[in-house]
This record gives structure tokens, C-alpha cells and sequence, in this order.
């Protein structure tokens, strides 16, 4: 008797239908994540779903964007079937320092399970304005004395950026005695020289630049006095004794 009714049973249970269990769509990934912020006022939103989705069920009244007043932003909508991806891309930049909401809706459906369970939001805030670049300060050292044919050296490496970034240099004899044909051995160079051929002021200028900017110009001036074991003293050099 125990026997059969266990027969009887086990027939009952091969005959019950096979248990199902459901699936449901759902987002696997969205860029710009969920919270993002900094993010480009160009930027293009990318929704990867869980399986295929019926394009029929996919346009700008299941998928859009609202601005920070709820407004929708006028945007493209297309679905990629290869990659099971929703694009949404707004006609114009996106407002700076601006938070926005992605919005998918319920009628979105997938061709297995059907629509989605529940509206799926995702915001982001977009970057602030550019920022405002602070000029680089120039410093082309202090005055100082010198004397013809001999070597004057410069140094800018006191100069410096607001933000830190690297300068390049920019050297130049401003003004010098009459006739002087005196160059500097560096025009681009944290550090120059020069030599100056006769006695007068010296006049150089340094400019850097922070890759945006120039800086303004810093001068230091040399007052070169006459060489060294000169007779006369008469303030000039004879020729063949200057340094160039």
C-alpha cells in the first residue's frame, strides 16, 4: 500500500509543470555613472541594458534628461542593438555647474522580459566654467655692478606661477651704450649671460610664460664700469678685448 501511494505521488510530480524563474530587465551600466560630477557640458549619455530591448519601445518620450528645473533638454535617442545600449545626446553643451537627471521609463521593454520593473533615474553635475588663469611673476634677479669684458650672469629661476606650472623663458637686451654690440648666450634658458663690450647701462628683460600666459617683463639693470688695466679710463674698450 506505502508502495503504490508512492508511485501515485511520484507520478503526480513528474507530471507538474517545470518552474520557471523570471527575469526582468534591468540597467547593467550607465556613463556618466550615477553621482558623477565634473563631467563635460559636451558629454553623450550611454545606458547598457540587461538583454535586447524592442526599439519600437525606445524614443525621447521613454529616455530623456531634465535639467536641474525638471526641464526636458532637447536631445537625440537611439538605440545600438549591438552593444543593447540606449544614446542619448544633447542638441547644444550641457549648462556649466549644472545637475541633470536621466530618466528612463517603465514602457521601456525587452524582448524577453518586458518592460522595466520601476523608472530608473540617474543624475550627474556637469563642471564649473573654465578656470581663470593666474599670470606667471617674472624676476630677472637683482641690479647689479659689471665690467666691461667681463661675463655678467642672470639668473630667473626666482620666478614663478600662481599654479605651479612650468614656465618657459624669454631673455632680451633691452637697451645698452651706443654702439654696443654685446648678446646674451641664452635667450630661452632659466639662466643667461652676457659680456658686456663697453662701459654704460644695461638694460635685460625677462619674460616667462605658464604655457597660457605671458607674464609681464621684469628688467634688471647692470652698470658696467670701464675694464680693468685701462690707462686712460676713458669708459670704452679698445677692440679684440671684449668677450662678445
Amino acid at each position: 500500500m506505502r508502495r503504490a501511494l508512492a508511485l501515485i505521488l511520484l507520478g503526480q510530480l513528474s507530471c507538474s509543470e517545470p518552474v520557471v524563474l523570471k527575469s526582468y530587465l534591468t540597467l547593467v551600466n550607465i556613463s556618466p555613472s550615477s553621482g558623477a560630477g565634473s563631467v563635460s557640458v559636451d558629454t553623450q549619455i550611454i545606458a547598457t541594458f540587461s538583454e535586447d530591448l524592442d526599439g519600437d519601445t525606445v524614443d525621447a518620450q521613454t529616455a530623456y534628461l531634465e535639467d536641474a528645473t525638471s526641464l526636458p533638454v532637447v536631445a537625440s535617442v537611439l538605440y545600438d542593438a549591438d552593444t543593447r545600449s540606449i544614446l542619448v545626446s544633447p542638441e547644444a553643451p550641457l549648462s556649466e555647474d549644472t545637475e541633470y537627471t536621466v530618466v528612463f521609463t517603465r514602457d521601456i521593454a525587452g524582448t524577453e522580459s518586458g518592460p522595466l520593473g520601476s523608472v530608473i533615474m540617474s543624475d550627474f553635475r556637469t563642471a564649473g566654467g573654465a578656470l581663470q588663469n593666474e599670470l606667471p611673476l617674472a624676476d630677472a634677479g637683482e641690479d647689479q655692478p659689471g665690467q666691461a669684458g667681463t661675463r655678467v650672469e642672470l639668473d630667473g629661476a626666482a620666478s614663478a606661477d600662481p599654479e605651479g606650472e612650468r614656465l618657459t623663458y624669454s631673455w632680451r637686451i633691452v637697451a645698452a651704450p651706443e654702439g654696443s654690440e654685446s648678446t646674451l648666450t641664452k635667450e630661452d634658458a632659466v639662466r643667461t649671460a652676457f659680456t658686456p663690450d663697453m662701459p654704460g647701462a644695461y638694460a635685460v628683460g625677462l619674460t616667462v610664460n605658464d604655457g597660457i600666459e605671458d607674464s609681464s617683463e621684469d628688467f634688471v639693470d647692470v652698470q658696467v664700469s670701464s675694464s680693468a688695466g685701462d690707462p686712460d679710463d676713458t669708459g670704452g674698450v679698445e677692440p679684440g678685448d671684449t668677450g662678445g
